[in-house]
């Protein structure tokens, strides 16, 4: 993100300058949804897991009670006297249903007396439906959030980049919902090198988890929508890889090309404005022959016309230079990488090596002539495509990497089989 881009804030402008429009939102929060709400895939919400539980854990605790008071109360109306109603009650559901009528019509009569209480069991019948009610509510809901895919990382810290500048005068947000991301004053991991590199495709990237604040809880963060999980290669191409071709291509990549391909560059920048002159100056000439074709317009209607125009109320140049500058820095200061993108780079990776590694494996096994050395081969090539199915496509069941392991070995087999078979006639 580029953080050095010039910005025109709200807080510039004074009173009594009219109110911008709706897409020229305010410096702080309003900002920050604007840039999500423009880059959806900045979208990192708190799961709040932990109250979620404690949520559930509460309805629990308490329907554990309901139940204890439910059987302690049927077991007093069961033992009651026989010529009370409520010792029925086990035995015959609608002589609580008609006592539970019978107190519902009393409560009608103006005297306390004359008022029939509800039946024990049905009070704590009606506290469990509610709170049993509540308690599935909260437990479906919960599954639902816990279904939703977790944020990704370097989205996250993209996004806790964003809350550093976002405020007043391109200050960082306060309040204990600004570290919702992380702590914003975390250092963003340097740059890998190559061996590093290529050791977080079988060891991940640990450092990009993010740091809170002492103190602070650090919230799991959750994207709103379903979706399909990564694999491990698209979460190496995305933590791993793109930040060292991002930073390879800004310290690399583009001095060189500002450098040995400016003159170039200042050559086809030259012919450009030159073709566009032409181009400007054919135009011009091609609009003074149609003007000089067409007849003269009434001056009066004319005059009506103007007047019509003039009646328009003037734009502000302030709003207009505050929303064309936001407008810029909320889509010009991020260096996005499409999805498409990195599904690319993952398919030309997985292409590559599935054609690959068969060729080596039977090219190697075709110059060896040993049989001890020819089965350690195999072995030797059959697990590493095993290992390639883990790590390029960890979705993959054991049953599809057992049968396609099955099947990558029986062509070494077989391939062996034909060539030592004319050998040994």
């Amino acid at each position: 993100m580029n953080t050095g881009a010039p910005r025109t804030t709200i807080s510039q402008t004074t009173a009594t300058d009219p109110v911008p429009s709706v897409n020229c939102p305010v410096d702080g929060w309003p900002t920050l949804a604007k840039i999500i709400a423009e880059k959806p895939d900045l979208e990192a919400f708190a799961s709040f897991t932990d109250l979620n539980i404690k949520s559930l854990l509460i309805y629990q605790a308490e329907l554990i009670h309901l139940r204890k008071a439910l059987h302690n109360a049927e077991y007093a109306d069961f033992r009651s006297s026989e010529y009370e109603d409520s010792s029925s009650y086990a035995e015959n559901l609608e002589a609580l249903i008609g006592a539970r009528d019978e107190s519902v019509e009393s409560m009608g009569n103006s005297k306390p007396t004359d008022r029939i209480p509800m039946p024990l069991q049905w009070v704590i019948i009606e506290k469990m439906r509610i709170t049993l009610e509540k308690y599935n509510a909260a437990l479906l809901q919960y599954s639902q959030v816990a279904a939703l895919r977790e944020a990704d990382r370097c989205n996250v810290r993209t996004l806790r980049g964003s809350v550093t500048w976002v405020g007043r005068e391109r200050t960082s947000l306060t309040g204990d919902a600004a570290a919702t991301w992380g702590d914003p004053s975390e250092i963003t991991p340097g740059q890998k090198h190559l061996p590093e590199l290529f050791r977080g495709l079988f060891t991940g990237s640990p450092d990009t988890e993010r740091k809170v604040k002492d103190g602070e809880f650090k919230e799991h963060l959750i994207v709103p929508r379903q979706g399909k999980k990564p694999d491990g290669l698209e979460n190496w191409v995305t933590r791993c890889f793109i930040p060292f071709y991002d930073r390879l291509r800004t310290k690399c990549l583009v001095p060189f090309c500002k450098t040995c391909l400016r003159p170039i560059w200042n050559v086809i920048v030259l012919l450009y404005h030159a073709v566009a002159s032409i181009f400007y100056f054919i135009s011009f000439l091609w609009k003074k022959l149609r003007q000089c074709s067409q007849p003269e317009v009434d001056p009066e209607r004319d005059m009506k016309g103007s007047n019509a125009s003039s009646n328009l109320p003037p734009v502000s140049p302030t709003i207009s230079n505050i929303t064309s500058s936001t407008e810029k820095t909320l889509t010009n200061n991020f260096t996005e990488y499409t999805g498409d993108w990195i599904l690319r780079v993952t398919s030309l990776i997985t292409t590559v090596v599935a054609c690959l590694l068969p060729t080596v494996a039977i090219t190697i096994l075709a110059q060896v002539h040993h049989m001890g050395l020819i089965l350690g081969l195999i072995a030797l090539f059959t697990s590493m495509f095993a290992v390639g199915l883990v790590l390029l496509s960890s979705s993959s069941s054991r049953v599809e990497i057992f049968t396609a392991t099955a099947a990558f070995s029986a062509v070494m087999v077989v391939f062996v089989q034909n060539q030592i078979g004319p050998n040994s006639n």
